[in-house]
């Protein structure tokens, strides 16, 4: 899986990280460009420490944990969950998108007409109109309460150094960081992964092992065991759930069943490179815009089997434009290998 996910990365910056969404044992974590880490067994030259610290790509950086950016449309199952939990929807609200929604006087764009869909629809195709009204339904804090309860905004506690929190914002964090009032327009965004909220890509492969393992946050880790010069186990790693989501099975199953759309049925955002797998994963793209750079961050998340998954994921590609167009390919090629 590392040879696969690395092999898949070369030539990009970003990250793949999966783990077993049973036990939260990390599968594999590449993070592109990367280093020689031979050229530090010895006493390193230096000029070879310069080229790496000075190469614009940032080498050094493990981007699976130590880098965070808004996961645009992979954010949605958050968003879903908050829907479902707090009753603004259910299973079966539908919602009409003619190529957007206003907010106020501003009008928010879709990324094409939808027109009506219900939830499984909107995941599946990724209609930004339907999460927009979503978030606005349920609200910023309770939105930010749904992000936190997957872990969003806080360290994985995952066991190598270098990880950073990323950030949950609400009205009360905007009023004490920069001294302003939170407005509508930023919530229809929070709802599809924008504005404020950084996340890295543990821990969206987190959230999409809890959509995979039935509502459990699990702490991530990378050291399974540890033994010593006689071979005796001197530690040896157990599964730890952090927290269970408070969502109901069938608010889970709603979610799951879209993003198996996702992947396997014409018009899902990942259907093209995801629906060669046999059997068939479960996912969701993301694309997210960074101002003031033209193209979007990729992002997707997965988990496969989907009937009895065994991996959960997330690829991250800086400016990799859609989540169709990079993140979702690069998955499929790593979990070519894997099955």
């Amino acid at each position: 899986l590392q040879r696969a996910a690395e092999k898949a990365l070369k030539g990009r910056r970003g990250a793949f990280v999966a783990v077993d969404p049973n036990t939260g044992a990390v599968l594999c974590m590449a993070s592109s460009p990367s280093f020689d880490p031979n050229l530090f067994a010895r006493r390193i030259r230096p000029e070879e420490w310069l080229e790496i610290i000075r190469n614009p790509a940032h080498p050094l950086q493990n981007r699976a944990i130590g880098a965070a950016a808004p996961p645009g449309s992979a954010f949605k199952i958050v968003t879903a969950a908050a829907g479902l939990y707090f009753g603004a929807i259910t299973p079966y609200t539908k919602i009409h998108c003619p190529g957007g929604c206003y907010v106020g006087r501003r009008f928010f764009r879709c990324w094409r007409r939808h027109g009506t869909v219900d939830l499984v629809r909107a995941i599946k195709e990724s209609c930004d109109t339907y999460f927009y009204q979503v978030a606005l339904r349920v609200g910023p804090e309770r939105l930010a309460e749904m992000a936190r309860m997957f872990g969003l905004g806080g360290r994985t506690g995952v066991d190598i150094p270098g990880e950073v929190r990323g950030l949950v914002p609400d009205p009360e964090w905007k009023e004490r960081a920069l001294g302003e009032p939170w407005f509508g327009g930023e919530t229809a965004n929070f709802g599809i992964g924008q504005g404020f909220l950084k996340v890295t890509p543990l821990q969206m492969a987190l959230v999409a092992a809890a959509i995979a393992n039935g509502g459990k946050v699990l702490r991530p880790f990378v050291v399974s065991r540890i033994v010593d010069d006689r071979g005796r186990t001197v530690y040896e790693a157990e599964p730890e759930v952090v927290r269970r989501l408070p969502l109901a099975p069938w608010m889970i199953e709603v979610i799951r069943t879209g993003m198996v759309k996702v992947c396997n049925e014409p018009g899902g955002t990942a259907y093209r490179s995801m629906s060669i797998l046999k059997p068939p994963a479960a996912g969701k793209t993301g694309s997210a815009e960074v101002p003031p750079y033209p193209k979007t961050h990729s992002w997707f998340i997965a988990f496969a089997p989907a009937g009895s998954p065994k991996i959960a994921s997330c690829c991250f590609v800086e400016f990799g434009g859609h989540g169709s167009e990079a993140a979702a390919p690069i998955t499929a090629e790593v979990y070519k290998a894997l099955y």
